[in-house]
């Protein structure tokens, strides 16, 4: 019984791609975290690690490129809002601070409010996230599908010099599942 749970479970690609590419993104949002760009980035973790299943589970459908693609923005949306809002409750009030950002940045002003910086920076991790596990489980070069994780955690170090473990693993990974 067990063995065949294990079966079912077991990813096509492998588990250690999947250890492997799951570990790049939590390193990820440490990055980003350690940065202390914003409070209340520990949702960062949750939009990522979803994303990375939703990629992976995406790239097993048989379904158009097209479609996949449009399923990932449609499932990313009330996830990155749900996340970052902190709740159902206070979805309404997130959408609402962006609207007033919007303005101010359209209307050439500045305006410097965390939880759109965070609303920002888990739209980023989804997309990169959503890339990575797609790319990876349709056994594509590892590289392309490690760039935007890589990309991301690079310019969080690079602007803070915290957590370079992040981008070491990251490179790491995409050596290892080069040489595979």
């Amino acid at each position: 019984m067990s063995d065949r749970i294990i079966e079912r479970l077991q990813p096509r690609e492998g588990w250690a791609p999947m250890i492997l590419l799951s570990l790049t993104g939590i390193l990820l949002v440490g990055a980003i975290t350690a940065a202390d760009w914003v409070p209340g980035d520990a949702s960062l973790l949750q939009v990522t690690l979803i994303a990375l299943l939703t990629g992976r589970w995406t790239a097993r459908t048989r379904w158009a490129r097209r479609t996949q693609t449009l399923y990932a923005i449609d499932a990313g949306i009330p996830v990155v809002l749900w996340l970052t809002a902190g709740g159902p409750d206070h979805i309404a009030d997130l959408i609402q601070r962006w609207w007033v950002w919007m303005q101010v940045a359209f209307g050439g002003g500045v305006t410097q409010d965390p939880s759109i910086f965070l609303l920002y920076a888990a739209v980023l991790a989804w997309g990169a996230a959503i890339i990575a596990g797609w790319w990876i489980s349709q056994g594509r070069n590892a590289l392309t599908g490690f760039i935007p994780l890589l990309t991301q955690s690079s310019l969080s170090t690079l602007y803070t010099g915290q957590l370079t473990l992040a981008v070491l693993h990251g490179l790491f990974s995409v050596l290892v599942f080069t040489a595979v």
